[in-house]
């Protein structure tokens, strides 16, 4: 994994930092000891699988206000925090998102740091199984069902649509519909759509949320309507 450390006090931060290499020499670690170079890091796209974080900082803001920042840079990394005053953010920790994956005192118990790593080797690969994989170009891309909105399919390409841009890979719709989840219906042979993205349905089209239109086939609109009204029923 691709672990960042960050505490203001350096010899935590070397303990910190030793711990998690001894744990697993595999892993990855950066030691941060300004929050603003870690965050700064992760806006210029070095992302972390896991961030180990000081809940206490002199700064108006405190660890669970930076890790509600990280999150929304980085929504998959999870954090542990640490601190040396547990009872006073004991009660406070969940208040705020920040994907929280631990919660540890000082001095660092190295067991149970090893538990806490193990959890999020675990949260990460089980999530990363959700995901939709393709590659293109030699370069391995993974999407988050739910961010998907379209897939659609021209001559031996397809391009997955999201939210945040599109990816062509060279698989067929009907192999990538097969690993994603039953939300995702066919509206013509070439376009596979979201259901959670559907705004209206009409005979020869789907408007989505976002205000594109996809094509509806004659013989797809009946069976199109009657299974996005059984899946829209069964998630009231």
């Amino acid at each position: 994994m691709h672990i960042a450390v960050c505490d203001d006090q350096i010899d935590v931060l070397e303990q910190v930092s030793n711990l998690v290499e001894t744990i697993s020499p595999t892993n990855s670690v950066i030691p941060y000891n300004t929050i603003n170079n870690l965050l700064i890091a992760v806006k210029d796209g070095i992302l972390y699988d896991v961030v180990i974080m000081d809940i206490d900082w002199e700064d108006e803001d405190d660890g669970m206000d930076y890790a509600a920042t990280l999150r929304e840079l980085s929504p998959d990394t999870k954090i542990i925090f640490m601190t040396g005053f547990q009872e006073r953010y004991a009660q406070q920790i969940l208040l705020k998102p920040s994907n929280l994956c631990g919660f540890i005192s000082k001095p660092i118990d190295r067991n149970l740091l090893a538990k806490y790593l193990n959890k999020a080797d675990t949260e990460i690969r089980r999530e990363k199984e959700k995901k939709l994989t393709v590659s293109f170009g030699g370069i391995v891309s993974a999407f988050a069902p739910e961010n998907i909105y379209l897939l659609e399919s021209k001559g031996h390409a397809a391009t997955i649509h999201t939210s945040e841009g599109k990816q062509r890979c060279y698989e067929r719709l009907e192999a990538l519909k097969e690993r994603l989840p039953p939300q995702f219906v066919y509206t013509h042979k070439s376009f596979l759509v979201n259901m959670d993205f559907i705004k209206r349905i009409e005979r020869d089209r789907v408007l989505l949320l976002n205000n594109v239109e996809i094509p509806v086939s004659k013989g797809k609109y009946t069976m199109l309507k009657k299974t996005y009204f059984s899946y829209i029923s069964s998630s009231l």
